[in-house]
């Protein structure tokens, strides 16, 4: 039989010699953080490397409290996402991945379709953005205090391209960095106006609707609490035929957009999975875990 006799995981905490021993050839299949940058330098020493690449199943997302006076007005949730220019920052910032919606786009299957989610999400429209926020009160802008949850250099370049993006329909955004565990603990708490995090990995659409909607859920951030929303997610709980419970997902996630507007989808990050030339069957999955091990050989 060619597939694996046996597996071993090396748990190597440094990066740089992560990257030395995957040169080296000690490692065979790469798993953990690695950028565009690295990945070319990678395959500049190893042209036989495998580029292997998938879409997070995490997303950053950005909540707007509505404890905050601006932020309770659907007007001005619906100005913030207009102003902001994702598909630019996902390939400036991160180099690959996906748009993200209220189900992020790993889920490919219930996330809705990719060119609803680009005109919903990543087709800004400052003129627009500005409109709606004279309508709601603010024609000259305001100033928020936007906590960023501290998850890397990637990441907080995410929160200051959102902050440039911002500052273009006259909203200024003041970052404050934060660890990321006092920053769930700052959500929980309901203490920011405007918080930059990165999500949890969720496999299915319920996962996501319960976490963020569903009154005192526990990413529930912004205390939503709509009865018709929770009504459609019950629903489609009980839904047992797959067509018709793709068709409500879709519809919670179109009815998210239009009346709720909170958090934000921002991006979902490409994920690069490096491995050597003489491997097979290798298919990273979302699910955690590696399930797809036992399908690998190596091919010498």
């Amino acid at each position: 039989m060619p597939y694996l006799d046996e597996v071993e995981i090396l748990p190597i905490k440094d990066l740089n010699a992560r990257i030395m021993a995957f040169r080296s050839g000690q490692v065979d299949i790469w798993f953990g953080p690695l950028n565009m940058t690295q990945m070319q330098g990678l395959k500049q020493a190893l042209p036989d490397m495998q580029d292997v690449q998938t879409t997070a199943n995490t997303q950053s997302e950005l909540y707007l409290n509505p404890g905050f006076k601006p932020f309770a007005s659907l007007d001005v949730r619906q100005a913030i996402n207009l102003a902001l220019d994702r598909q630019g920052l996902g390939k400036v910032v991160r180099g690959g991945g996906g748009i993200g919606g209220v189900v992020g786009p790993a889920l490919n299957a219930q996330t809705l379709p990719e060119k609803e989610r680009i005109a919903l999400y990543g087709t800004p429209d400052h003129a627009k953005a500005k409109a709606l926020l004279a309508k709601a009160g603010y024609p000259d802008g305001f100033t928020f205090e936007f906590t960023v949850l501290n998850y890397g250099e990637e990441f907080v370049r995410e929160a200051e391209w959102i902050q440039q993006d911002l500052a273009e329909i006259g909203v200024k955004a003041e970052i404050k960095m934060i660890d990321p565990v006092a920053g769930q603990a700052m959500g929980k708490e309901g203490n920011f106006q405007g918080m930059f995090l990165m999500m949890s990995p969720f496999a299915e659409a319920d996962e996501y609707f319960t976490s963020h909607y569903l009154p005192g859920a526990v990413r529930n951030y912004t205390g939503v609490n709509d009865p018709t929303l929770t009504a459609m997610i019950e629903e489609q709980q009980g839904i047992v035929d797959v067509a018709k419970r793709q068709e409500k997902i879709w519809e919670i996630q179109r009815y998210v957009y239009q009346n709720i507007q909170n958090p934000l989808p921002i991006w979902a990050a490409v994920l690069l999975h490096p491995a050597q030339g003489d491997i097979r069957g290798w298919h990273p999955m979302i699910t955690q875990g590696f399930p797809s091990l036992p399908e690998v050989w190596i091919e010498r």
